[in-house]
Formats: structure tokens, C-alpha cells, sequence
């Protein structure tokens, strides 16, 4: 399946879902009804503006439009989890579980290594997260307040807040957070 038809698949079954016809689709996200319509039928290869576009008006991730629809279970081992890393290799973020439409949820694996500090990505503002602290001594800034965690420690926050991760501890601080829209 090309890219082509995974985002006419999705567009349709998120806009069926949703009872909009394509005019009130249309409405939601500034896009013609009309190329809706195209990019419905597979018709066109849409820019990642467009998508991105119908994605802010649906109020959905980007990646609901453009990934394949999940399978009923998932296993995601972290060998192959997609890995991001910043501040030179001492902040480690595994995304276990990508964001996927049937489960409204990303779940993310977090190594910061001893003594690190990592200042976070805003997340959006329709979205909301939960990290737990499995291993270590973990300070996280949320705006202006902040929050001493050790392991077994949760805490969950709306989106919004500039943030920071910093490891209060001598050995590597491991975290698991997952974030929903």
C-alpha cells in the first residue's frame, strides 16, 4: 500500500467517524472540499502542508493521517523502537508505541543519563502525559514549578508547559511516559 492510499484510507474513516460530510470537513481545516474529495479517491499526492492542515483541523496528530492503521495487539520490542537523542547521546527517548487513532495514546521509554539535564518539547496543547520514574532521582521543571520524583513515583501534566528532565542521581535515571490526545 502506497502513501497515497494510507491517507485516503485514513482521511475517509476519520471524516466517516466523525459524521462530517466533506463540506463540514472542509470547514474544520481551511481545505476544499474538492481536494478532500481527491485526496479521498487517491486522486492526488497531497503536500505534508495540506496534511498537516487537515490534521490541526480534525484536531488529531499527523501521524493518524499518515500511518497504517494498527493491527488489534501490538508489540513494539525496543530493539525496534524509534530512538531520538539529545544533549549528545545522555538523554535517550524510545518511542515504545507510536500514536495510532485506536488507541489515542504514544508510550515512550526515557534514559537520562547521571547528572543530565534535558530541556523537553513542548507538547501539544491538546494533549496531556504521565511519566513514572522506574529507576533513579528525576527533578522535572513544568513552567515555574518543580517536582522531586524517585523510583515508583507518577506524575501527569497538561501540555503547554515549557519543561525539563533533570537526573538528581549518580546513576542513569529510566522513565516510562505516555501521552494521549
Amino acid at each position: 500500500m502506497d502513501y497515497n492510499e494510507i491517507i485516503a484510507g485514513n482521511l475517509k474513516r476519520i471524516r466517516t467517524q466523525n459524521n462530517l460530510s466533506l463540506e463540514g470537513a472542509a470547514k474544520l481545516s481551511g481545505v476544499s472540499k474538492s481536494m478532500i474529495a481527491q485526496i479521498e479517491k487517491g486522486g492526488v499526492n497531497p503536500t505534508i502542508s495540506l496534511i498537516y492542515k487537515l490534521a490541526e483541523g480534525f484536531r488529531i496528530p499527523l501521524s493518524e493521517l499518515i500511518e497504517n492503521p494498527s493491527e488489534p495487539v501490538a508489540i513494539v520490542r525496543k530493539k525496534e523502537a524509534v530512538l531520538t537523542e539529545k544533549d549528545g547521546g545522555s538523554f535517550r527517548d524510545f518511542m515504545i508505541m507510536p500514536y495510532d487513532s485506536s488507541r489515542r495514546f504514544e508510550s515512550h521509554l526515557l534514559e537520562l543519563d547521571s547528572s543530565g539535564y534535558v530541556k523537553s518539547d513542548t507538547l501539544r496543547k491538546d494533549s496531556s502525559a504521565v511519566l513514572t520514574v522506574y529507576r533513579g532521582r528525576l527533578a522535572i521543571h513544568l513552567g515555574e514549578q518543580r517536582h522531586e520524583l524517585s523510583p515508583g513515583d507518577t506524575i501527569s501534566f497538561r501540555a503547554g508547559l515549557p519543561s525539563s528532565l533533570e537526573n538528581r542521581g549518580k546513576k542513569p535515571c529510566r522513565m516510562g511516559m505516555v501521552i494521549s490526545y
